[in-house]
């Protein structure tokens, strides 16, 4: 490489030459204008580096840009049990991960199979376009994948004016050079974490060293930490289920709990990429106006027809009946249970009763609230009879759609709430019909809905907060059906799978091979498989092979 200057007058300044790459510099050196340097490809990693021309005081003079394409590759050879197959047929496939010279290398990939007659393989995003090149260049990049088919010199050439044309944003090196950082707004997340204040109610003032007390009642977690000298306090460095209910109660160095415990909201960057949609077609109408359609509905209507005509069987669909019967009407969601008890906003006004609890005790058969059990660790809201001979079910409580997990703080809400702000009461007598809100359980619950314009959190006190955080959720494993009996082979239900099997993580073992099982559908298209990733030295991974498929 060498350096042009203006009216071909050089500068007497030492210049210094900066190649980086991703934010990792790879060379700095001393310029004048008698030099040329020659760097070795091989030093070079796959992707965009940056080559700048800085002056003496850091300030940049000239950049430019450069593909480096990498000639060596790993490669996966997909071999399939068979030359072709039939319809709900078992198929295995033997992958194997080789370098350059043919040596098995272990890694990290990917697998989908789909069913050509619907879904082709986009060739214009893939591991290649998104880790090399876009995700390193400002701004959209029409067909990024047309860079990477061939090997031939006008796709070099192309890709080294889309280098020229295409400015880097990515990193500011100017910046970095004078030390003038910026700090991320949204740091890196490497855990959970429960962050927030606490203040007096009255003249809003931050306690020091205030108590908070994290109480996680499904991992038998109970931690005390302190907030600051500003009332801030943090909880973090742990890692718990989706949907873990965190119960969190403040107090003042003393264990007064007049205060007000706040809690900070997450954080979440914006998605402002916006691609532009390209795929359109053109539709006849009945007046003979051409309109255009996205993709999308082409492929809907492609599958709506694949439905009515499958397995040669045409479906006849009826005319519209149109229904002019009333439609009933839920208040709330609960009411749709069938043995739910519901208590309406006329019936709540027409009561002399004050006590919320002694209300429901009232009118809910079976529903005891036993303030006494709470220091024995017995349900505080149960249902049944407390005998010896049967033991008493524990009854959730749910308020304005949400549900309160801890019973103490559901009895404190309860005997906080005022019958007049109440709109309706459900009561749900079975757990199985609880599952809708209860998952993993389900349970026997009251469901109290406020008045509109009456907020939830009043109810709840000042000191006390009740939160769930996004957590690590239970892997799902794609639906794969199998055809493994002649009655399951022979079902009449059609399999109309576009996309047969998809695997997010496969890994080979030390020789470089796996393998996977799956069963075909009920159409007679040809089948793409595509397999991308990366191998543990991070060498890329792409390949592609079409399955035939018969009748």
């Amino acid at each position: 490489m060498s350096i042009l200057y203006p009216n071909g007058v050089a500068t007497d300044e030492t210049q210094t030459l900066l190649i980086h790459q991703r934010g990792f510099p790879l060379l700095v050196q001393p310029f004048r204008q008698t030099h040329r340097i020659s760097i070795e490809k091989k030093a070079l990693s796959p992707g965009i580096i940056q080559l700048l021309l800085l002056s003496s005081q850091g300030q940049i003079i000239s950049e430019r840009q450069v593909f480096v394409q990498s000639e060596k590759q790993a490669t996966a050879h997909i071999q399939t049990d068979k030359e072709a197959y039939t319809q709900r047929e078992k198929v295995r496939l033997d992958i194997t991960l080789q370098d350059e010279e043919g040596k098995p290398v272990q890694g990290n990939f990917s697998l989908s199979v789909t069913d050509n007659a619907d879904i082709l393989p986009d060739s214009s995003y893939t591991i290649y376009t998104s880790l090399l090149l876009s995700s390193d260049l400002k701004g959209y990049i029409e067909d990024p994948g047309w860079y990477f088919r061939g090997d031939n010199n006008a796709r070099k050439e192309e890709l080294d004016l889309l280098m020229l044309t295409q400015g880097w944003r990515k990193y500011n090196v100017e910046n970095a050079l004078t030390a003038d950082y910026k700090r991320p707004s949204i740091l890196p997340e490497t855990g959970q974490q429960i962050t927030g204040s606490v203040k007096r109610l009255v003249g809003n003032k931050a306690i020091a060293n205030a108590k908070i007390q994290i109480h996680i009642p499904t991992e038998r977690v109970l931690e005390e930490i302190r907030a600051g000298e500003d009332g801030r306090f943090k909880f973090d460095s742990f890692e718990f289920p989706d949907s873990t209910v965190y119960n969190i109660q403040a107090t003042t160095p003393k264990n007064g709990k007049n205060v007000l415990l706040s809690l900070d909201t997450v954080a979440f960057p914006k998605a402002d990429q916006i691609w532009p949609i390209h795929s359109y077609i053109f539709q006849c109408t009945a007046n003979n106006i051409y309109s255009d359609l996205p993709a999308s509905v082409e492929f809907l209507d492609k599958t709506n027809r694949r439905m009515t005509y499958e397995n040669g069987v045409r479906n006849i669909f009826l005319e519209d009946v149109v229904v002019t019967a009333r439609k009933k009407v839920y208040k709330t969601p609960y009411e749709r249970i069938p043995s739910i008890i519901t208590i309406r906003e006329e019936d709540l006004k027409n009561t002399p009763m004050q006590d919320l609890p002694t209300f429901l005790n009232s009118r809910l058969p079976g529903v005891n609230f036993d303030i006494a059990g709470m220091a024995n660790g017995r349900a505080i809201i149960y249902s049944g009879n407390k005998s010896k001979d049967l033991e008493p079910r524990g009854i959730r409580i749910i308020l304005n759609g949400f549900p309160i997990n801890d019973q103490e703080l559901a009895l404190l809400t309860l005997q906080n709430l005022r019958i007049q702000d109440i709109a309706q009461i459900d009561y749900n007598r079975h757990e199985t019909d609880g599952l809708a809100w209860f998952p993993m359980t389900g349970a026997h619950f009251i469901a109290i809905t406020l008045k509109d314009g009456v907020e939830s959190y009043d109810y709840i006190p000042k000191n006390i907060r009740q939160i769930q955080l996004l957590g690590h959720q239970k892997p799902a494993t794609f639906y794969s059906p199998k055809y493994e009996t002649p009655q399951q082979k022979n079902s009449e239900t059609p399999d109309l799978r576009t996309t047969i099997y998809w695997n997010p993580n496969f890994q080979t073992n030390r020789r470089g091979e796996t393998f996977v099982e799956f069963y075909t559908a009920d159409g007679d298209s040809p089948y793409s498989v595509v397999i991308e990733g990366i191998t543990q030295k991070g060498r890329l991974i792409r390949s592609e092979k079409e399955m035939i498929v018969r009748e």
